[in-house]
C-alpha cells in the first residue's frame, strides 16, 4: 500500500512541476514581448494581403522602368529590416526589370507606434521619389522576364 501512495505522490509532484514550468515559461515570454518588442504590427489597409511578386533594391531607373536587385528574406539569410549590425546580401537574387504604368499605385510607408502595437501607414508617392537605399516591394504580374507593377511600396532602409 505504501508503494502505491509513493507512486501517486511522485506522479502528482511531476504534474505540479510540469504545470509550474509551463506557467513560468508563459510568464517569462509575455514579459519579454511587452518590454522589448511590440507584438502586433498591423499592415496598411491600402496594401494587398497577398504575397508580393518581388522585393529588392534599386539598381537603375529610366523613364517608367526600374531594375531591382532582388533580396532574399529567407529565415537563414541573416538579415532583417532595420538591423544595422548585419549587412544585407544585396546580391542574393537576380536583377529584374519592373515596368511602372499610369495605373500603378506607388506608396511610401511610415509607422505609427502605439503602446502595444504598430500601425503601418502609407502615403501616395511618385516614381521620382524612388531612389537607392530604399527597399522596393512590388505587387504585379510577370510578363516574360519583367514584372508589370500594379502596386509599388517604397521603404527607407536604416543607414
Amino acid at each position: 500500500m505504501s508503494n502505491k501512495k509513493l507512486y501517486i505522490g511522485f506522479g502528482l509532484a511531476i504534474l505540479l512541476i510540469g504545470a509550474a514550468a509551463f506557467n513560468a515559461g508563459r510568464w517569462i515570454n509575455r514579459g519579454t514581448l511587452e518590454k522589448d518588442q511590440v507584438s502586433n504590427v498591423t499592415p496598411a489597409p491600402e496594401l494587398p494581403t497577398t504575397t508580393p511578386e518581388l522585393s529588392g533594391l534599386l539598381v537603375e531607373k529610366k523613364d517608367n522602368a526600374m531594375i531591382l536587385q532582388t533580396v532574399s528574406f529567407d529565415a537563414g539569410s541573416g538579415w532583417r529590416l532595420g538591423d544595422s549590425n548585419a549587412p544585407m546580401d544585396t546580391s542574393s537574387g537576380p536583377k529584374v526589370e519592373v515596368i511602372v504604368t499610369g495605373e500603378t499605385l506607388i506608396y511610401r510607408d511610415n509607422f505609427e507606434i502605439g503602446p502595444s502595437s504598430i500601425q503601418q501607414t502609407v502615403r501616395e508617392a511618385t516614381l521620382d521619389e524612388v531612389a537607392s537605399r530604399m527597399l522596393i516591394t512590388i505587387w504585379g504580374r510577370e510578363e516574360g522576364d519583367r514584372v508589370i507593377a500594379d502596386i509599388v511600396l517604397v521603404q527607407h532602409l536604416k543607414e
